[in-house]
This record gives structure tokens, sequence and C-alpha cells, in this order.
């Protein structure tokens, strides 16, 4: 690779950092329809947030009296997710009705080797429904131009944020490396999701008010109004995004302080965070008034009873201990044990005055309280349970601060050691990446009661080969198989190592030789 040092290596750098990021994460995307595809759907074919033609296909998919089928949910996600839907619509309704044409109308669904019982199900009513190929077209064209697109984008600021505070931008190209494919955002990057949307604009929110880059143009007001926007946009994705809010909030309360600026001034910034904030706040409103009839009752209020919606207010409680248990270190979806590089994190709080680069107190506390916040909060979230259908998923918010903290750690190890974990952490999440089930009849990581949890993708990994998830789900479906295997993952995968090699030897424009 280039040395990203100076100005114009390092744009460079940023730019072929967000592709790689882009491809790689577009070659392992999901076909799974998780709850945000069907309003994306809805969305993207009528302009409608309701989704009474997919009434019964998923578990968070209800009737409210009055208004019709609705996810039980917030809609950022799904907004984000209709825009390279609705573009693309033209060439998958054209594919899709290809298809249909050609179907026989009293064929029985053909067979599918499905994981589980459910999935197998689920695939069969679809067939049925004629919505097999267009559920799996959208899942993958949401998934590589929406989810993919905003997780290379996080791993680029990311990067940035690295260079500006080490002043040197090769070991953050390393560490950003790390992040993207050694971490469960690699995993997240695969699913229509909004907690991994969140990751993103939380870190845009703690990065404008930290500007280690001393960026004239970030003024204060620019930065509160652009963290406003940021906390809003979490709130809009989901209502754990209320933690993001108000700690960015007071975050930047503390900023104001030490630069100077009196209680008056942070009063008038206070106003410019909540015009920041109150856009994507008013659409959530809209979204929620359309759907339900009430502008600022969440979606969850109005779900029918399901498990664990007894517990608290529907689902929702204080902390408690068996909980944060699981979100911590269950073995089919527990924070540290998806990821047991974040577990570095607590040591910053200990090393970051030693030695090495230190992180600014300020930013530690911000990065040290937001996570906890977040951990608490769904540590009283009776519905974490369900994350062994795709693993770690609810603290994905916080995977950028963890990192962040991490790093501070990583850079203080003997550099040999510090190789070896960004390597093995890198080959793990890879094989999460690349198995999000297993099948064969021996484990499932979609039963919660067999299987060795994370470590089944890697055993599959070590035992099977290399895979890539759309492949996965052709090779089970009658009729797609030999075209899984004409298009082998070995294949695929040297084409993408191919395309890497281009990009990262491709001259700097303006640089000099």
């Amino acid at each position: 690779m280039p040395d990203p040092g100076s100005a114009d290596r390092r744009r460079a750098t940023a730019v072929r950092l967000f592709l790689t990021c882009w491809l790689v994460y577009s070659f392992h995307v999901a076909t799974n329809m998780v709850r945000e595809n069907y309003l994306a759907l809805a969305i993207g074919d009528h302009a409608s947030f309701r989704v009474d033609e997919y009434a019964g296909m998923h578990d968070d998919i209800f009737e409210h009296p009055g208004f019709g089928w609705h996810i039980g949910s917030n809609p950022g996600a799904s907004m984000l997710g209709a825009i390279p839907y609705a573009l693309s619509r033209p060439v998958i309704d054209r594919i899709v009705r290809s298809v249909q044409e050609s179907r026989d109308a009293a064929a029985n669904p053909p067979a599918y080797a499905a994981p589980t019982e459910t999935d197998r199900r689920f695939y069969e009513e679809a067939w049925r429904r004629g919505f097999d190929v267009k559920f799996g077209l959208a899942s993958v064209v949401m998934q590589s131009l929406a989810m993919a697109v905003v997780s290379s984008l996080g791993v680029v600021l990311l990067y940035l944020l690295l260079a500006a505070w080490l002043g040197n931008a090769t070991p953050a190209l390393w560490l950003a490396l790390v992040y993207a494919f050694g971490t469960p955002a690699f995993l997240r990057a695969g699913f229509l999701n909004h907690n991994m949307l969140m990751a993103t604009a939380g870190l845009v929110g703690f990065a404008a008010l930290w500007n280690p880059w001393n960026a004239g143009w970030l003024s204060r007001r620019r930065a509160f109004a652009l963290t406003g926007l940021a906390g809003g946009t979490c709130v809009l994705l989901d209502y754990s995004g209320v933690i993001m809010l108000v700690g960015l909030f007071l975050h930047g309360v503390w900023v104001a302080r030490q630069a100077g600026d009196s209680w008056s001034e942070v009063l008038q910034l206070t106003f410019v965070y909540a015009g920041g904030a109150i856009g994507p706040l008013v659409l959530l409103w809209f979204y929620q008034w359309q759907s339900f009839g009430h502008p600022f009752l969440p979606p969850q209020h109005w779900m029918p009873p399901v498990e664990y919606i007894g517990e608290g207010y529907q689902g929702v409680s204080l902390p408690a201990p068996g909980i944060a248990g699981m979100l911590a270190f269950d073995f089919r979806y527990g924070l540290f044990t998806s990821c047991p590089l974040f577990l570095l994190a607590a040591g910053a709080f200990f090393v970051n005055d030693r030695d090495g680069p230190a992180l600014p107190r300020r930013e530690l506390m911000v990065l040290g309280a937001l996570s906890l916040g977040l951990f608490l909060f769904f540590s009283g979230v009776h519905y974490t349970r369900w994350q062994f259908n795709t693993g770690v998923r609810y603290l994905a918010p916080i995977f950028p601060y963890l990192f962040l903290l991490a790093s501070v750690v990583l850079l203080r190890l003997p550099r040999a050691v510090a190789v070896s974990v960004g390597a093995l952490s890198v080959a793990f999440g890879w094989c999460l990446a690349m198995v999000r089930d297993v099948s064969g009849g021996k484990v499932d990581l979609a039963d919660p009661d067999t299987g060795l949890g994370v470590l089944d993708p890697v055993i599959a990994v070590l035992t099977g080969g290399p895979r890539l998830p759309v492949l996965t789900t052709l090779s089970r479906m009658e009729g797609y198989g030999p075209l899984s295997t004409g298009l082998s993952p070995i294949l695929i995968m040297s084409v993408l190592g191919l395309l890497l090699v281009l990009i990262w030897r491709a001259p700097v424009p303006g640089a000099k030789p």
C-alpha cells in the first residue's frame, strides 16, 4: 500500500479505503429479509408506510386497527434502504415479471434446503405470493447500496479521526482496516439495520464536537447543528438514540464550557442543537402519526402481545443483571464473545496517560459514558434475547466508540502482539460475515439451544472453506444450485482480490512520483 502521509495521499487513501470496504461488504451481503426491508419496499413501491401485502411474513409486522399493517420499529433504516430500491425498481420489476410469467401457477414451491424449518416455510410462502425473487434482489440492492455504503463511510470517518489524533496516517489506516473487518461491523454491514446506522450517525456527531483536525469551517455553532442532526437521526433510527441525542448534547456543553463560553452562549448553542435535531424528529413524528394515529407514541406501544412484552413498558425495563451478562458474554451474540478485541477498551482508562498517543481526557470520558449508557439501556430491553437470530446487534452503535478506546491499548502493545491481535480479529470477523448460519443438521445458529454460537462460523469455514452468504442461499434452492456452483466463492474472492490490488496500486492524482 502507498504511504498515506501527505494531504493528497491521505485523501486518496480515504477514497481507496471507502472503495475497499464497500466492495468487500457488498460481496458479503446477506439475503435475509429483516423487518426494515418490508417498510423500505412499501416506500419504494407505493410511497406508503403500510406493509399490508406482507402481512404474516414477519413477527414484527402487525395490524393496527384502522391503519393497516406496519413494522414495530422506527423507520429511519427503511427510509434509507428505499432510496436505492426505488432507483433499481425498473430492473427488479422486469426480472420479477419475467420469472413469474415463466412459472406454472399450479406448481408447488421448489425444494429449499433451509437451515431451519421457519426459513423453509418463509421461502415457500414468499414463492406462493410471488415475492421470492423480489425479496432476494431487493435485499441485495438495499444491503449493498445503502448499508454497505454508510458502513464504509463510517470506516473512513474513523480513519480520518485516527489520523488526526495520531498525527500519522499509516497506523490510522491499519487500525481502520482492523475495525472494518475485525469487528462485528463487518457482520452488521450485510443487513439493513438501524443499529449499525446509528453507529455511523453517532460517530459523525462525536467527531464534529471533537474536531481533532481543528477545521476552521467547523465553528462551534456548525458543530452543534451537525451534532444535533446526528442525534436526531439516531432517534429516527431507534428510540435508543435518545441516549445518543442527550449524550452528544452534554458532550457539546462540555466542549463549549472548556472553550470559555458563558452559560448564556451555551443556551444559544442549545437552540442550535435543537434546530439540527428537529428535522429527523419531525419526520419520525409524521411517520408515527400516519401509521398509528399518534405522533409521539413509539411503534412498540401498538404492538400486540409477544414474548417478553410484559416486562416493564412493552418489554423495556430498568437494567437487569441477567440481560447485561448475556449482552456481554452470551456465546451466541455477546459483545465480547463476538469481538474479544473490544475487551481492550477497558484498559484505555488505565494506560491512556502513559507513554504513547493519548486521547484527550474529555473525549476519553465521553466515549466511555456513551458506551456505558447504551449498554445499560439495552440491559433493560428484554428483546435482546432474540439476537441469536442474527448475532450481535443491539450494541452495534458503540462499536466505533469501543474501538477508539481499544486503539489506545493496541498502540501500546508490542508490535508483534498488536499485529497478531489484529490479524486474529480479522480472521474471526471474516468468518462471522461469511457464515451467518450453519446447515447440515449438526449445528444451527438460528436455534438458541444448539451449536457453539460464534464458534460455529469458524468451524464451518475451517471444515468447508470460504463461502459467501448469497451463494450459500442459492446453493440451497432447487433450480439455483448450478448457478452457485459455477460462481464459486473462491472465484469471486479472486476477482475481489484483483479489484482491491488495482485500487491500492492506482497512482495518486497530483502526487509527486
